[in-house]
């Protein structure tokens, strides 16, 4: 690994730990201060709205001020969003923590941006796979993490999120940023959505299909398998190693071979393929070997989609550009629970999956039309 990414590396591992820390606990630590189960839901969609909001703007404050000034912001505000959070005695607080620490987790494009600084093209879907890899082992660890300490209660894995928190900003703060020249404008967030507005309408498709398996794998393995909730957090931990392997192993080859814009579509057809399998009543295994596939799908797409904004976008609103693909995944994360319950409860366990297969269908739809319609621009940059 680059010596100048692994900082970078270890930010996003530790950022994505303390993330997954509070995904086991926190409807038990808000259901003992008397949150109702829509009382929860909502607190899921006030951190997303806060990000979805708060990220474009972060981005172009880092194309402003600097990738390692905004990192620090931004887990300053997670390190008082997760002690609100941990030492509140009251609902009513959980809101304002999750509000602060959703408009200041936007890391990960600032962390992409920082990445893309730092390395050429050539190098770029390497360095920005080695980034999804540690996020994928964040996820893994985290909520191992957070089960294990919330033995000692509730409070304590929150409160452990909050110093990781403190230490990965002591990291930051080591990092160094070697700063360009470059001509800043006011109005970058317009500017920059107008880049690739096909690319993240994509993006959003596949976020909405991520987010519905997310919401009802557990219900889903249950009624079919009859999987608990061990059964589920296994399969969901082998998934994010399986994500990470990708990443590291997989990704950066089949670009270097086939290019990116094709391995992007081929992660699309991937994912696609996995949801269609799910839309139908299927053996456990072939089940699981589905979600293999889904989680082969996103890593082929993520990675080298990063990777293309990257490339596509002038280094003066490069920030801006990366902070508008995580306000797409904050939007399907408020919407995207909503569709998959409603849809779970009301038509049927498959139809979640065949909207997700239709969103993917769509997905592939979109980055076609990107690619008919920047066929010269992408050319210029050496995208055949």
């Amino acid at each position: 690994m680059d010596k100048g990414i692994l900082p970078l590396f270890v930010t996003a591992m530790i950022d994505f730990i303390g993330f997954g820390i509070i995904i086991p606990i926190a409807p038990f630590y808000t259901r003992d201060l008397g949150a109702t189960p829509f009382e929860f839901s909502i607190l899921l969609v006030v951190y997303s709205l806060a990000q979805f909001i708060a990220s474009p703007y972060l981005g172009r404050l880092s194309d402003r001020i600097g990738r390692k000034n905004v990192l620090v912001l931004g887990l300053s505000g997670e390190i008082a969003g997760y002690l609100i959070f941990g030492l509140s005695p009251v609902l009513s607080l959980l809101y304002i923590g999750r509000a602060i620490t959703g408009a200041t987790s936007g890391n990960l494009p600032v962390i992409y941006s920082f990445v893309s600084d730092k390395t050429s093209s050539d190098n770029r879907t390497r360095a920005i796979g080695m980034i999804g890899a540690a996020i994928g082992i964040g996820f893994v660890i985290g909520p191992f993490i957070g089960g294990s300490l919330s033995i000692f209660g509730y409070r304590v894995p929150i409160l452990f999120a909050a110093v990781l928190s403190f230490i990965n900003m002591v990291l930051v703060l080591r990092i160094k940023e070697e700063r360009k020249k470059t001509n800043y404008k006011k109005g970058s967030i317009l500017k920059a959505f107008e880049i690739a507005p096909y690319i993240f309408i994509s993006i959003t498709f596949i976020a909405l299909g991520f987010v519905m398996l997310q919401t009802t794998l557990a219900y889903y393995g249950q009624a079919l398998y009859s999987w608990g909730s061990l059964a589920v957090g296994i399969i969901l931990g082998i998934v994010g190693m399986e994500q990470a392997l990708f990443q590291l192993l997989l990704v950066f080859r089949l670009t270097r071979r086939i290019g990116s814009i094709r391995t992007v579509m081929l992660g699309i057809i991937s994912f696609t393929m996995a949801f269609l399998i799910l839309s139908f009543r299927v053996n456990e295994y072939i089940a699981i070997f589905s979600l293999t596939l889904f989680s082969l799908g996103y890593s082929l797409f993520q990675t080298p989609v990063i990777s293309i904004i990257s490339d596509i976008a002038p280094v003066e609103i490069r920030g801006s550009t990366l902070g508008i693909t995580q306000s797409a995944q904050s939007l399907s994360n408020i919407i995207g629970p909503l569709i998959a319950g409603y849809t779970f409860e009301f038509i049927s366990i498959y139809s979640p999956y065949m909207l997700a297969a239709a969103f993917g269908i769509l997905s592939l739809l979109f980055i076609s039309i990107f690619i008919i319609k920047s066929g010269s621009a992408l050319k210029d940059i050496g995208y055949t």
